[in-house]
């Protein structure tokens, strides 16, 4: 459905993050975020820390792609909070195309992180890897 943006299908995608199928829930996770869907945003945060590797990775891509502003501290928590090597990388990228907030936000972290995260982060910051 987010092929065709049919946004019709939204409400009927966010009752599909009940599902126990966590391969089907991933793949509604990223057509939310494919169709721009920010009704979903702060269902998507509650659920985040009680999802699979896998669905969590998803949640951070699609705040990503929703970019509106209101998860900057959402995306600082995954990329800080992290034991997935993934997520983080997933996070900082995130973080790192994410509004002029976000900007701001990958910059003071990039200054205040001189451990592995600020690997991940100077990775992230290298113009010479393209993402997607």
């Amino acid at each position: 459905c987010s092929y065709f943006n049919q946004q019709e299908a939204i409400p009927v995608l966010i009752d599909y993050l009940k599902t126990d199928n966590h391969d089907l829930r991933a793949e509604t996770i990223k057509s939310l975020g494919e169709l721009r869907a920010v009704e979903a945003e702060p269902i998507l945060a509650e659920m985040y820390m009680n999802q699979p590797d896998k669905c969590q990775v998803e949640i951070i891509k699609t705040m990503g792609e929703l970019n509106t502003g209101k998860s900057t501290a959402f995306l600082r928590d995954c990329f800080e909070n992290s034991i997935n090597t993934e997520t983080k990388k997933v996070a900082a990228e995130a973080i790192y195309n994410y509004s002029e907030q976000g900007k701001e936000l990958f910059k003071s972290l990039l200054d205040s992180h001189k451990d592995f995260n600020n690997l991940i982060l100077q990775h992230i910051a290298n113009p010479l890897i393209k993402f997607k």
